[in-house]
């Protein structure tokens, strides 16, 4: 037998092993403890009315109040920005005002 066929047949085991025990950790949870009571089941509104109208309803009061002050105040537009001028650096008077970097000369 190989050491390939060796580590197959433990991972399988494992496996094997791990899912049994998976299962008889999860039986007792299976059976409700004494003195507890048996709970109606949950209709299909119930259900609806707590994973999707809740959320939305939450979702849209959170868009609300956040948006709240900018309805109060208004719309206001933003100032237009007509054109930008060009910014003077340090950088200009280290490079001496070249525009471009100068092209590397080769080593002839």
């Amino acid at each position: 037998m190989t050491i390939q066929a060796a580590v197959r047949r433990t991972v399988r085991l494992s496996i094997v092993v791990a899912t049994v025990g998976l299962v008889l950790m999860a039986l007792p949870a299976q059976a409700a403890p004494v003195g507890w009571s048996d709970p109606a089941p949950v209709s299909w509104q119930e259900v609806v009315l707590v994973f999707v109208v809740g959320p939305l309803v939450l979702g849209g009061a959170t868009v609300l109040l956040a948006s709240l002050p900018s309805l109060i105040r208004g719309a206001q537009d933003a100032p237009a920005v007509t054109e930008l001028e060009p910014v003077e650096s340090n950088l200009d008077a280290i490079l001496g005002g070249h525009e471009e970097p100068a092209a590397l000369e080769s080593g002839d």
